[in-house]
């Protein structure tokens, strides 16, 4: 075993002490944990699902809540969650519960800290959003497991801005003096970053070691032992809603697709032989727009705050290449 160097000891220790101040963190909620584990699982079936679901009183109301609105059209009212899983379908089912109950139980006042949380949910579930049309798109057998990586990828910035109040203020004037991305201004106040925390703390969750490491390298891909499939999808994930989000449309152009990324997803490519960004980027938009109804209920209202991502009429961005 290589000898640890003082720079990885100082980190560990920090790593640790971090893990010591969120040791009063909230479980991931019992319907969530059932549910990941539901995932993607062959043998999982209606019956299952329905009764976890009952179990989660505001769970039940936002699932008939959606399959009783007007986006499916059902002509007769749903009473139950065995009607509403046959209209939602068991993906969409399976997605709301994780959504809606991390939402619940991770939304905390931020007005204090400055912290945009509204956006931030906005951020994750898109990203969410974008994974699963990814893994669609591609054929890719990590459906499930990339809607949950996506929602969950950037949770560690919640913990920094909870439990290090001080450190998060610093964080931003760092970023904001050096110009530096996110992730780059965490390293240097902390010595790690939110990539890292959030993967810290869904180990200790439990959650599938794949979940874990691709929310510990969504922002540095190459980094992680063997480039998996689930990493590179969170990674473009990632990128994609940052390039149609004006907040951070500086920061999603300065990345670009890393080449291992494109090749293991089979991007497409241009004429040019460069990734199609924007035939991607107008796949997400429509995916986006489709889920308004699934993500309003989400976050518990009537109406999606489009101008986040500037998709209303007048704002929509206008790409290139317009063909799916």
């Amino acid at each position: 075993m290589p000898p640890v160097t003082t720079g990885s000891a100082a980190k560990a220790a920090k790593v640790r002490s971090i893990a010591d101040g969120i040791l009063d963190l909230p479980s991931l909620p019992l319907v969530v944990a059932k549910i990941v584990e539901l995932v993607d699982n062959p043998k999982t079936n209606a019956a299952t699902l329905s009764s976890l679901i009952a179990t989660d009183p505001g769970l039940t109301a936002r699932m008939l809540k959606l399959a009783n609105s007007a986006f499916y059209g059902f002509p007769r009212r749903i009473g139950t969650i065995n009607l509403a899983i046959v209209v939602l379908g068991f993906n969409t089912v399976k997605d709301l519960g994780v959504s809606s109950s991390l939402v619940d139980r991770f939304n905390f006042n931020s007005e204090s800290t400055d912290f945009d949380m509204p956006g931030f949910w906005e951020h994750s579930i898109g990203t969410a959003i974008a994974a699963r049309m990814i893994s669609r798109v591609g054929n890719y057998r990590v459906v499930g497991e990339a809607f949950v990586t996506g929602l969950l990828h950037d949770i560690g910035r919640l913990i920094i801005v909870r439990y290090l109040p001080k450190e998060f203020k610093q964080i931003g004037q760092v970023e904001r003096e050096k110009n530096l991305l996110l992730w780059e201004a965490e390293a240097e106040v902390l010595g790690l970053t939110h990539a890292e925390i959030g993967g810290l703390l869904t180990q200790r969750w439990n959650l599938p070691d794949q979940i874990v490491s691709a929310i510990r390298h969504h922002h540095q891909p190459l980094a992680e032992e063997q480039l998996s499939l689930l990493t590179a999808t969170t990674y473009f994930a990632d990128f994609l809603t940052r390039r149609l989000h004006p907040h951070y449309a500086q920061e999603g152009k300065a990345w670009s697709v890393a080449e291992p990324v494109a090749n293991l997803l089979q991007l497409r490519r241009t004429a040019q032989g460069e990734v199609d960004i924007d035939h991607y980027l107008e796949l997400f938009r429509l995916e986006f727009e489709r889920a308004e109804t699934f993500r309003n209920i989400i976050k518990g209202s009537d109406t999606a705050p489009e101008e986040y991502y500037g998709w209303g009429s007048k704002n929509r961005p206008h790409h290139d290449s317009d063909q799916i």
